[in-house]
C-alpha cells in the first residue's frame, strides 16, 4: 500500500374616467383617441399604463432580490464581542469530508481559516509554517495559505481505536476572502506534515457553500 493510500485510509426570488375630461366633450376626445390610436397603435393613456407597469415590475424584481440576499442567513457557531478589548469574535464551519472541516474566522480585523482533520493511528506528524492548505476557484484562481505555527498531533484511544486530531491555523487576507467571495470552490488541498497531500473537489453546490461561508464572514 502506498503512503497516499494510507492517508486516504486515515483521513478517509384605465377607465375613462380618470382621463379628466367632461361629457360635452367625450365625442371630441374618443375621435382623437381613436386617431391616435389608429397612427400609433396605443393610446396615450394605454402606453402610460405600460410604462407604469413595467416601473412596477422591475421594482418589484429589485425589491425580490434584495430580499434574497438578505434572507441569506449567516450561521455562526459564536459570534460576541471581547469583554475586555470590544473586539468582534466569530466564526464559521464548513465541512470538506467527514475526517476534515474548515471554518472562517475573525478578531477585531483580522482573518484566520481554521481546520480541524482526525486521522486513525497514533500519527506523530507535525504541521509546520511550510505546509499548505491551497483553495482553488471556478474562476481559476488559485489561494495559497501557510500554517501560522506549529501545530502539533493529539492522540486519544476511543473505543474503535487511537485517533489523532490536528487542529491548524492559517492567516488569510482580506482580499483573499473577497476573491473567494467572487468565484465558488472546485478544488482544496492540504498538507499534514511530510504525510502525501489529501485534497478534496467539489460540486457547484458545495462550492457555492464554501463561497457563502466568506461572505458572511466579511459581514
Amino acid at each position: 500500500m502506498t503512503r497516499r493510500s494510507n492517508l486516504e485510509k486515515i483521513f478517509g426570488l384605465s377607465s375613462e374616467k380618470n382621463l379628466g375630461l367632461s361629457s360635452t366633450s367625450s365625442e371630441a376626445v374618443i375621435a382623437v383617441a381613436t386617431r391616435d390610436h389608429s397612427k400609433n397603435g396605443a393610446s396615450p393613456k394605454s402606453n402610460t399604463s405600460r410604462r407604469n407597469i413595467r416601473s412596477l415590475v422591475i421594482l418589484f424584481l429589485l425589491v425580490c432580490s434584495t430580499l434574497q440576499l438578505s434572507a441569506q442567513k449567516c450561521k455562526f457557531d459564536y459570534d460576541k464581542k471581547d469583554p475586555l478589548t470590544g473586539e468582534v469574535t466569530k466564526g464559521n464551519t464548513f465541512k470538506v469530508k467527514i475526517f476534515w472541516h474548515l471554518g472562517f474566522n475573525k478578531i477585531g480585523n483580522k482573518y484566520f481559516v481554521s481546520m480541524l482533520v482526525y486521522g486513525a493511528g497514533n500519527i506523530r506528524e507535525i504541521i509546520t509554517p511550510a505546509n499548505t492548505l491551497i483553495f482553488k476557484l471556478a474562476n481559476g484562481e488559485i489561494i495559497t495559505l501557510n500554517a501560522n505555527d506549529n501545530f502539533y498531533p493529539i492522540a486519544q484511544a476511543t473505543q474503535g481505536g487511537i485517533v489523532t486530531t490536528y487542529s491548524a491555523k492559517y492567516d488569510i487576507s482580506e482580499e483573499n476572502l473577497q476573491k473567494i467571495t467572487a468565484s465558488p470552490l472546485v478544488y482544496a488541498k492540504v498538507e499534514v506534515g511530510s504525510l502525501p497531500p489529501t485534497d478534496a473537489e467539489f460540486n457547484v453546490k458545495k462550492g457555492t457553500e464554501f463561497q457563502n461561508k466568506a461572505k458572511c464572514i466579511l459581514q
